[in-house]
């Protein structure tokens, strides 16, 4: 050996991966001024980002009957983001239903 150093890197190539797009955050239902997400929606967004980051396929949560409403603050609690976060991600979440109805008219 003439002391080089191999340069391969074990990974697989970028084109060989599926490529999927982040998660839809749930619709927000709001009542006298204040958001709530019903538990089934989070559930299965909370699969969603879980098997995003894995890169893996989401395995939809059991349903629950009846199904509760929880509110944002709680949501912002379970997923560990802040206030601010769940206000981007609704406003992401209304851009793209607008951004869709204009293209469907």
């Amino acid at each position: 050996m003439d002391g080089m150093v191999s340069a391969t890197v074990g990974s697989a190539p970028t084109a060989s991966r599926p490529t999927r797009e982040q998660p839809r955050f749930p619709d927000v239902i709001w009542v006298k001024g204040r958001g709530y997400i019903p538990r089934s929606a989070l559930d299965w967004y909370k699969a969603q980002l879980q098997a995003f980051a894995l890169g893996v396929a989401p395995v939809k949560p059991p349903r629950i009957e009846p199904d509760p409403l929880v509110p944002l603050m709680a949501v912002g609690s379970e997923l560990g983001v802040g206030r601010r976060t769940v206000g981007r991600r609704i406003a992401e979440n209304q851009k793209d239903a607008a951004l869709s109805e204009t293209a469907a008219a």
